[in-house]
């Protein structure tokens, strides 16, 4: 959204002016585009606060020593200022740096409400459910069917006899289980469990046990998880029930307001929500940190053409396939971290606080902990406490809406999925509060479904490829192919299209100083040749000078370039023929 009415024109402008800073070291000059159309005008009056700290610490178990004790300084000096301790909200990236500042807080008595005091495994009715859909499997298991009958005869029928039930009922088979629980108005049929997809089949134990009447936050929670998980592909029963075994110990909901404590969570739970003073510790991320991840590359070998190894750096030095899908792994680590790092800055509505770590060598400028000090260094003068704040700290009058943060929900609706009115919509990874995200999503997708495109008529086949792969859902496949339609029939594209047309997609042209470049289109016709180029949002200068680039190289090997084509994938598909001067 261009107009900001969250925060206070002081953290607006210090995050406008830091992220198109910061976006700079983006490695993908389109990744560096969002980030300066994200721009917003402050519309919530002249006032706000922002904090830079830089903490000296000498290794990891140092830096979780200090940077609780500077969170700690930062609560009480509020404290003195008279500030509400529900109005702190500390954002983290990992869990492990939330619980180092929960735990350091407790042992000074300050009152913290953390996503550790809201574990799903918490709630008996999400439990119950975990164990239904993982007796649907394994009927035999009579610890399971144990947990089923302690929960059935303690909540749903309290009126019951506890080890009556379970003494009565502990050999039943699923039939004799299902002819039981009608004595009682209950349908529900195990078997049914098996047969519908993952999501529904949850949804189908909450409304045949009556296990929520009104909304239950530990519930939704877990139809989120379950949702989230059938989305990457664990879409089976046997799937989820070895995550869900993974990761019960972790899960938690989203913390809801409490009287006179400290919010704690991580940022990607904090997305969408807003507070009056955030404080961001460790914010330090390298930016192309690969440590965590593993990729599948070829590797040219015939007895194992394919492997999975942890992603490094050496892969550059390996084949071209590597060496691309590591770059692209790069290109992604960026814009996450930078995305989380925005989304933590922009959850503050009156002060923000930032503390990141002072490195005397530093470390590569892509590096959250570097480029908030080359930030403050173009603003301020170095001073010894390394310290930096914009604007003032002044206590804004709150309304009645302000006072309460969380969203109370009355009720909570269920219905079978064939009812067609019920859609489930979800961006997987999205942490952006605006279109940006949407608009990059698409044109990536528009993007990867044209380089399986020579003419015209491959449109189709390359859209079902898309959806095929995963790449394109089905519910998105109108929008999608009308717009590849648009492009493929511009009156400015439509020749370079036909039938006949000799062409390359995304091949990769090596210059004489050993540079590689890769347009995304070239079209032949004997040594003349056409470049199109296709890209996201709006002209910058950076797009003409790429593909100025790639016609220069190309004349350095005696081609003659007629056009190049600048053609931008949004609704309206527009293109500019760049001409040098």
């Amino acid at each position: 959204m261009e107009d900001n009415y969250r925060s206070g024109s002081e953290v607006v402008n210090f995050n406008n002016e830091f992220f198109q800073f910061a976006s700079s070291v983006l490695s993908f000059p389109e990744y560096e585009e969002l980030f300066k159309e994200a721009f917003q005008n402050p519309k919530n009056g002249e006032y706000g606060f922002v904090q830079v700290q830089f903490l000296e610490a000498k290794n990891k178990e140092e830096e979780f020593e200090i940077h609780p004790e500077t969170v700690l300084k930062i609560i009480e000096d509020l404290d003195a200022k008279g500030f509400s301790r529900n109005d702190i909200c500390i954002l983290t990236r990992r869990k492990k740096e939330g619980y180092a500042i929960a735990e350091y807080l407790s042992e000074h008595d300050i009152k913290v409400m953390s996503s550790e005091s809201l574990l799903l495994t918490r709630s008996e009715k999400v439990k119950f459910i975990a164990h239904i859909l993982e007796f649907s499997l394994n009927p035999e298991n009579k610890s399971l069917k144990l947990e089923i009958l302690g929960f059935l005869a303690e909540n749903h029928f309290p009126a019951t006899d506890y080890h009556h039930v379970i003494s009565k009922h502990i050999d039943d088979d699923t039939e004799k289980f299902s002819a039981w629980l009608k004595l009682f108005k209950v349908e529900f049929e195990m078997e049914k469990v098996k047969q519908l997809s993952l999501y529904e089949s949850v949804e189908y134990i909450i409304r045949s046990f009556k296990l929520v009447q009104q909304s239950d936050a530990y519930i939704q929670f877990f139809l989120d998880f379950v949702f989230e998980t059938a989305q990457k592909g664990a879409n089976s029963l046997n799937e989820f029930i070895e995550k869900w075994h993974q990761k019960k110990e972790k899960l938690s909901i989203v913390v809801p307001e409490a009287e006179d404590a400290v919010k704690i969570m991580t940022i990607h739970t904090s997305k969408g929500l807003e507070f009056p003073i955030v404080i961001f510790p460790f914010a330090e991320s390298d930016l192309q940190d690969t440590r965590n991840d593993s990729l599948w590359i070829e590797t040219g070998f015939q007895e194992m053409p394919v492997a999975y190894v942890n992603a490094s750096k050496k892969m550059l030095n390996w084949n071209l396939p590597a060496k691309e899908t590591f770059e692209d792994l790069l290109q992604k680590n960026e814009l996450d971290t930078l995305n989380v790092l925005y989304v933590a800055c922009t959850r503050a509505a009156e002060q923000l606080y930032l503390l990141s770590s002072y490195n005397e060598k530093p470390k590569s400028s892509a590096c959250i902990s570097n480029l908030l000090k080359d930030y403050v260094a173009s603003k301020q003068s170095e001073n010894e406490q390394r310290i930096y704040e914009f604007g003032e700290i002044s206590s804004i009058p709150k309304t009645e809406e302000s006072l309460s943060l969380s969203i109370q929900p009355s009720e909570f609706y269920s219905s079978p999925t064939e009812n067609e009115a019920v859609h489930i919509v979800t961006k997987s990874g999205s942490l952006w509060d605006s279109r940006q995200q949407e608009a990059i999503e698409k044109g990536k997708i528009t993007h990867e479904i044209m380089s399986k495109i020579n003419s015209a008529s491959d449109r189709f086949k390359a859209i079902e490829w898309a959806v095929n792969s995963g790449l394109l859902k089905e519910r998105d496949r109108d929008s999608i192919s009308s717009n590849i339609e648009k492009i493929l029939e511009h009156p400015e594209l439509k020749e370079y299209f036909q039938q006949n047309v000799i062409n390359y997609n995304e091949k990769e042209i090596l210059t004489a100083s050993g540079k590689r470049l890769r347009p995304d289109r070239i079209n032949l016709a004997g040594k003349s040749i056409t470049i199109i180029d296709y890209k996201t949002g709006g002209f910058v200068d950076t797009h003409e000078r790429q593909i100025l680039n790639y016609a220069s190289v190309l004349r350095e090997m005696e081609y003659k370039v007629d056009k190049c084509l600048l053609v931008y994938t949004n609704n309206n598909i527009m293109v500019k023929n760049v001409k040098e001067i």
